[in-house]
């Protein structure tokens, strides 16, 4: 007889379980309901769940996937519930167990980055394609620079005329970017511009999903 969860473990894979119900969490591999250590830590408030996710994929009960960006040395794991840990939850709740559709058995491309990178990288593709923000030419005869500033700007002017939320990014995010070799920088003038390189512009991200219904 199988051995029930232990009380680390339930309400992880509780929580897992029902993202997949609900259509939520990231998408990956074709399929909803994967979430990074942090996610599930916040929603289920309880520490330590990087340490227990990893026990449970070592016991099949949750599958790991890597999503680190290209090149980058220290992996970005997020998390899904196998069919085998949903057969666990609904043996120790004395349920029927819920159906698990597996994930594509291919490669992701996409990454998981966090929000202010995401927001920074949306910024410097906007200013690269003057959609929504028309920066100057910082760069005699190079297009694409922009100033943290006036990606800001733009954005605070979108929000109050169209009453979306704002995207937030800061410092730190972009340094990231150009650390990693996603984004130019240089100073002109005492003020600090960027641009995509080529790397940057190719980056795809990974998007949390709200739970429908």
């Amino acid at each position: 007889m199988k051995s029930s969860l232990s009380l680390a473990a339930a309400p992880i894979l509780t929580y897992l379980l029902h993202l997949i119900a609900r259509e939520a969490g990231i998408h990956a591999l074709a399929t909803r309901g994967w979430a990074t250590a942090s996610y599930v830590e916040a929603d289920t408030r309880q520490w330590g769940t990087s340490d227990e996710l990893r026990a449970l994929a070592k016991r099949g009960l949750v599958r790991q996937l890597d999503v680190r960006p290209p090149g980058g040395t220290r992996s970005v794991f997020i998390y899904r519930i196998t069919q085998k840990g949903a057969d666990r939850v609904a043996a120790t709740a004395g349920i029927a167990p819920a159906v698990v559709t597996p994930p594509f058995a291919g490669r992701e491309t996409r990454v998981y980055l966090r929000d202010g990178v995401v927001a920074a990288i949306s910024g410097l593709r906007d200013a690269a394609g003057e959609t929504h923000i028309r920066p100057r030419e910082w760069v005699l005869g190079e297009t694409g620079w922009c100033s943290a500033r006036e990606i800001s700007r733009a954005w605070e002017k979108a929000a109050k005329e169209s009453g979306a939320a704002e995207f937030y990014f800061v410092t730190d995010d972009m340094q990231w970017l150009v650390r990693n070799g996603f984004a130019e920088h240089q100073v002109v003038n005492a003020v600090h511009v960027y641009r995509l390189t080529p790397a940057g512009a190719a980056l795809q991200a990974l998007e949390w999903n709200e739970p429908r219904g």
